[in-house]
Parts: C-alpha cells; sequence; structure tokens
C-alpha cells in the first residue's frame, strides 16, 4: 500500500471512531436539573461507585409550582429505585443559601411505612452531600444510629437517618440537619451544613432523581457515519 494511501486510510479510521465516540457519548440527565450541573454529579457518581449514572427525575417543587405532598406520595410509593433527593436551602434563619441532599440506596415506599432499617454494613451505602461545600457524610457502620437508614411518616414527608440527619417537613417547606446516622465524628458534631446544633431552614426548589447505571444506546449511523463508511470502502478497493 503506498504511503500517501495508507494515511489516507488511518486518518478515515481515526475520523470514524471519533464520530462514533461523539454519537454514543451522552449526558447523564434524562431531563434537565434546576439545581445540579452535569459537573455536580462526578463526585456523587463517585460515591455511589456504580460508574456513571443516569439522574430522571420523578418529582420537581419550587416556590412556585405549588407541587404537594400528595404528588411526592405518588413519586415515591410506586418507584423501586435509588434515588438522589436535591434542595435548595434558602437564605433566612441566619443560613447561606446552600445546595444539599441525600442519596438512598432503597426505595422509599409509602409516606407511613416508617424506618428503612439496615444492619449489616454492605447495606448501609446511604449518604448526604453538600455541593455548595463538597462535604459528603457517609452512613455509619458502627453503633445504634448506623440501622436508621431513611424514615417516611404521615408527618414527616421524609428523612435521612434517625432523629433526623436530614428531615423534610410542613409540604416540603421546611427542613432540618442534625448529626446522628451519617457522618464520622461526634453525634451532633457537623451536620450536612457544618453546623454543630441542630440546623432549620427553608426549603426553596425540591428536586427528586431516580439513578441507575447510565447505559447509553447503540448509535445509530448518521449521515457523517455513513460518509465515513463509504471512504472506507472506496480507500479499501483502490488498487495499490
Amino acid at each position: 500500500m503506498p504511503v500517501t494511501r495508507g494515511w489516507s486510510y488511518l486518518w478515515a479510521c481515526l475520523a470514524l471512531s471519533a464520530c462514533v465516540h461523539d454519537a454514543a457519548r451522552g449526558g447523564t440527565f434524562s431531563s434537565g436539573s434546576l439545581l445540579l450541573s452535569s459537573g455536580d454529579l462526578d463526585p456523587l457518581e463517585a460515591v455511589v461507585n456504580q460508574g456513571q449514572l443516569e439522574f430522571s427525575s420523578i418529582f420537581t417543587k419550587t416556590l412556585d409550582n405549588g407541587a404537594s405532598i400528595e404528588q411526592l406520595n405518588t413519586a415515591l410509593t410506586h418507584n423501586p429505585l435509588p434515588t438522589m433527593v436535591v434542595m435548595e436551602v434558602l437564605e433566612t434563619r441566619g443560613n447561606q443559601r446552600q445546595i444539599i441532599g441525600g442519596y438512598n440506596p432503597q426505595a422509599w415506599g409509602g409516606s407511613g411505612d416508617g424506618y428503612n432499617y439496615t444492619y449489616r454494613s454492605s447495606e448501609q451505602t446511604a449518604f448526604l452531600f453538600n455541593i455548595t461545600t463538597g462535604d459528603i457524610l457517609h452512613q455509619r457502620h458502627q453503633g445504634r444510629p448506623a440501622y436508621y437508614q431513611t424514615y417516611r411518616s404521615s408527618i414527616i414527608d421524609l428523612a435521612f437517618g434517625g432523629g433526623f440527619d436530614l428531615k423534610l417537613t410542613h409540604g416540603l417547606t421546611m427542613g432540618s440537619a442534625r448529626e446522628l446516622s451519617y457522618g464520622s465524628g461526634d453525634l451532633d458534631d457537623h451536620n450536612i451544613l457544618a453546623e454543630a446544633a441542630n440546623t432549620t431552614f427553608h426549603v426553596g426548589t425540591l428536586e427528586i432523581f431516580t439513578v441507575v447505571p447510565y447505559s447509553p444506546s447503540v448509535p445509530t449511523p448518521n449521515a457523517s457515519l455513513a460518509g465515513m463508511f463509504a471512504l472506507l470502502t472506496l480507500l479499501a478497493r483502490r488498487p495499490a
């Protein structure tokens, strides 16, 4: 094969590879997010440790849309998948605006189901996160507080931990944070808002996503890919 033909064939192969790579590349949001950017997902994916994740929105509440607790119940009760809860801490009650949340590896269940208990360390994989500060609080693996992963009741919209480490109440408008089942230090030493005591806050936007490993579909060759295939075929058939 002459040198010029060999280089042409090589460059065509590289171009085809780039086209296939671009076609296969996709975002990890199945729909957009009001609170998270694609860059915010990297540390969350690292902690979940299941590779690239796909975030699919199942519930969104803003200060304007009036999403209700009944809609939340519908979204959570029949969802069997792990979820990421993301909420906006408003700049009230002495708090700075922050984006915080938690990862629940289990189904939430109904509003009267109470606690999800986790007795084995292999089950204690939930965590709390603060996108604004970069803090991650892992579920504890020792002691009685580690048993309490998540909680729901008729008066607690949803909560992480026992006592609670992160809680939503009052029709998704109020929240609180403390350190009990999540963290590595002493109890009530450093909650997800970096405060030592129980901290209350007003909730702005709230988003809940199902979280599953990302499985990109096989790309369908588009016009540029078809052109590259045609070029490779032509080069392969040309006489030396």
